[in-house]
Order: C-alpha cells, then structure tokens, then sequence
C-alpha cells in the first residue's frame, strides 16, 4: 500500500497515518449511521471503522491485537469492497461506460489499482458489458434525438469506448435502422424553415449541412436529398 492513503482511506479513517500498532481490540460498537459497519477501539481509542465481512474475516474480536500489517490488510479490503460497492450503485442508478465508471470512482477518491479489479469482476459477473452499453446508447440517441451514425460514434468515443467495440455495434445495427427515412423525416419536419431560403442551391445545402451536423454520412444525405427536395417543393 505504501505511506500514501487514497483519500477514500483517509476519509474512512479520519487520519492521514496508521494509528500506533499493534493495539488490543477492547471495544467494538456498531456504528450510529450504518448497523452494518463496526467501530473498534483500544480503550478510549478509535482504531478502524470495518464491515461485517470484515468483522467476520478478520476474526477481528474483543481481546486480539491489531497488528499494523493487519491493519493495512483491513484497510485494503475495505477499499477494494467500497469501490466495488460504488460502482454497482452506479450501475443500477443507469448504464454507464467503464471508462465512465473509473473516472467517477477516481472522482470519489478511490485509487486505481482499487477500481481496475473491481471493473474487471463486474465485467466477469455480467453486470459490465462494454458492448452491450453501446449498443443501448446508440439506438437510445437514434430513437430519442435522431442522431445519424457519425454522431453516435463520437458521442460513444467521448465516453471511452474503443474504437474497436465502437465500429463493430455500428456495423452491427446499421442494417436493422431505417437510416434514409430518418433523414428524410427530420428535413421534412423543418420544412418551413427551409422553405424560407427561396434560391434552390441554397436550400439544398441548408438541407445537408443540417443533416450533418446530425450526424449522417454524406453518402447517406446525398442519396435522399432529391426526395427530400421534391417533398419540401411540394404543396
């Protein structure tokens, strides 16, 4: 662990140090907060504040002698517990990336030797699944913002996805999206705003820099705009 604390640790313990080990347990109380964690103290003395599990995996008792590398132990167990905890809080409040999920666990003051574990047993567990995220991201932002392609790409870059995962989830849904009838639909949508440029040229390009920015590749935008244009001219 090193001299350093995280400061999760220093939170958790409220000292920067370990505490003067070894030491006899000679009190543990359950803490006011969360019946779920234990307080213990040598006499009038806090020493560590640990989980049931702990409790029980220790053998942490009233009469042993905490030891300094036992301490440490502890002390790395708890984190490695809480950072797991914390992520699966995340998880369950919505979908997020993994690259998400560690820069919030870093946020929260947890080391990354703690949180890289932590990922790997939820990806092993199936509550972390890179693919799957982006797949639900990217029909959520298709569905609910008619985002084109190019735009979910970046969108799923910016929150850590590789690359790799990225073009395969695209490939993989691009048959099933009725990418042409979409374009289609938002311009005719703006139809009166675009109605308002009289000279065709320029209405043609107001139709495509708008379906650019979101996000359709130019291939797609160039095989709709003539419907688009017929149905923007009709009455």
């Amino acid at each position: 662990m090193g001299g350093q604390m995280s400061r999760w640790r220093k939170k958790r313990t409220g000292r920067e140090n370990t505490p003067s080990l070894p030491a006899e347990i000679t009190r543990i109380a359950p803490q006011k907060r969360r019946n779920d964690r234990y307080s213990l103290y040598h006499e009038d003395r806090f020493l560590i504040g640990v989980s049931r599990e702990s409790l029980t995996e220790f053998e942490l008792k009233e009469g042993e002698i905490l030891t300094e590398d036992q301490y440490k132990s502890i002390l790395l167990t708890e984190e490695r517990r809480a950072a797991k905890e914390y992520l699966i809080r995340l998880l369950a409040r919505r979908d997020h990336s993994r690259n998400e999920l560690e820069t919030k666990a870093l946020k929260k003051g947890f080391d990354r030797e703690m949180i890289s574990p932590a990922l790997e047993q939820l990806e092993n567990s199936g509550y972390l699944n890179e693919e799957e995220f982006a797949e639900k991201y990217a029909c959520d932002q298709l569905r609910f913002h008619q985002w084109g392609p190019l735009k979910i790409r970046n969108g799923l870059i910016r929150k850590g996805v590789t690359s790799a995962t990225v073009d395969k989830v695209l490939s993989k849904l691009s048959d099933d999206w009725e990418l042409e009838k979409i374009c289609v639909d938002l311009a005719v949508k703006r139809k009166r705003h675009f109605s308002r440029e009289e000279e065709k040229r320029k209405r043609r390009d107001k139709v495509a820099a708008y379906l650019l920015r979101k996000g359709f590749t130019y291939e797609i935008i160039q095989r709709t705009l003539p419907e688009i244009i017929r149905k923007l001219n009709a009455d």
